[in-house]
C-alpha cells in the first residue's frame, strides 16, 4: 500500500513541476499574423511574415515555427 501512494505521489509532483514548462516552451514558436495594416487590410501578410522568418540560405529560422492567424481575418 505505501508503495501504491508513493508512486501515486511521484507522478503527482512531476506533473506539476513539468506542464507548465511545456506551455512556456511553446510561447517562442507562435507567431501571429496581423491582417490588418492600420485600417487597411494587409497585402501578402502570411507570406510576408514567413519570408521573413528565414535564414539568408532560405532555410527557416526555427523549423517548428507556428503562424497563428487571427479570427475572421483576410488573408
Amino acid at each position: 500500500m505505501r508503495k501504491t501512494y508513493y508512486l501515486l505521489f511521484t507522478a503527482l509532483v512531476s506533473a506539476i513541476l513539468i506542464l507548465p514548462l511545456q506551455g512556456l516552451a511553446q510561447d517562442d514558436n507562435v507567431i501571429v499574423v496581423p491582417w490588418l495594416d492600420g485600417n487597411n487590410v494587409a497585402i501578402n501578410s502570411l507570406y510576408e511574415a514567413i519570408v521573413s522568418d528565414t535564414t539568408e540560405t532560405g532555410e527557416r529560422a526555427n523549423p517548428d515555427r507556428i503562424y497563428q492567424l487571427e479570427q475572421g481575418g483576410f488573408y
